[in-house]
């Protein structure tokens, strides 16, 4: 492979790649090519939009406001499944569908 930038992840602890099916222009599910790039901080999350560059998402369905547990497809692809400690979300490309709080059982 062809490594044209590189850059540092200070304090990232894990680290996702996800489909999307919601329009993005610059990305093909047929080829298996990834959307996003969610990468996971200990008191944050950043969201990274894959194509043609690599930008990073300031405003978008996604918690970026805290750590990022699991993130995930599903449903072929359609969805997306980030979980958090404080709820579930579930997205279509960068838009937020749903948000399921997660409460304390104590």
């Amino acid at each position: 492979p062809q490594v044209v930038t590189a850059f540092e992840l200070p304090g990232c602890v894990d680290m996702w790649t996800v489909k999307s099916s919601a329009g993005e222009e610059s990305v093909d599910l047929t080829t298996g090519q990834h959307a996003f790039l969610i990468l996971s901080r200990t008191d944050s999350s950043m969201v990274l939009q894959t194509g043609q560059e690599i930008m990073e998402l300031d405003h978008c369905g996604f918690n970026t406001q805290s750590a990022t547990v699991c993130v995930g497809n599903l449903a072929g692809d359609k969805y997306i499944l980030q979980v958090c400690p404080s709820g579930i979300y579930l997205l279509e490309g960068a838009d937020q569908l749903e948000y399921l709080p997660l409460t304390d059982a104590t």
